[in-house]
């Protein structure tokens, strides 16, 4: 698990500096402003549906009931899906009234950042579906596969966006790396 956490903030600390060689110190300020706001989608999934229906999958497990098992696998998907399509609707009706309050000229002109890194925070919450279903079960050896997976598609992904897309290298990066931990 030290392996693979270090794979996962690999990719969030790799970006930022990446980011800087190819838009600048300002870029850089603006994805960390939209990577914070996207990032509250994973706060209010960990605070109001993983932290309640965790305990209900390792339960169903170890009493070994699978249909109850699948039932809140199914219900988690559906929680989680529908949080995050609220939470995009809601964050991108609300971003230019942000940043028209925030009066910074800089992170208006990165908008185009934002839509980007909310969809690498849809994915990666998805992918804590299967995710709790595997520590449920105490399977975690996909979930490290995974991470190192997801650090080396960050890696090459944003090596090969780079010289078309250079401003956009970095989250693209990101959304390949966490949908193939999606995928995986």
């Amino acid at each position: 698990f030290l392996v693979a956490t270090l794979a996962v903030r690999g990719v969030f600390t790799l970006d930022r500096y990446w980011l800087q060689s190819l838009g600048g110190l300002e870029v850089v300020g603006a994805y960390v402003l939209f990577m914070g706001i996207s990032g509250t989608l994973m706060a209010f999934l960990d605070a109001g549906v993983f932290a309640f229906s965790y305990p209900g999958l390792i339960s169903a497990h170890h009493k070994q009931q699978p249909d109850v098992f699948r039932q809140n696998m199914h219900s988690l998907l559906i929680q989680t899906a529908m949080l995050s399509l609220a939470f995009a609707a809601v964050s991108l009706l609300l971003l230019s009234p942000l940043l028209d309050w925030l009066g910074n000229p800089i992170y208006a002109q990165q908008r185009y950042l934002y839509p980007w890194l909310l969809v690498a925070m849809i994915l990666n919450a998805l992918s804590m579906v299967p995710h709790y279903a595997l520590y449920a079960q105490g399977i975690d050896r996909p979930i490290i596969h995974s991470h190192l997976a997801s650090l080396l598609v960050f890696v090459g992904a944003t090596w090969l966006f780079a010289p078309h897309w250079p401003l956009l290298a970095v989250p693209l990066g990101l959304c390949a790396a966490v949908a193939v931990v999606v995928v995986w």
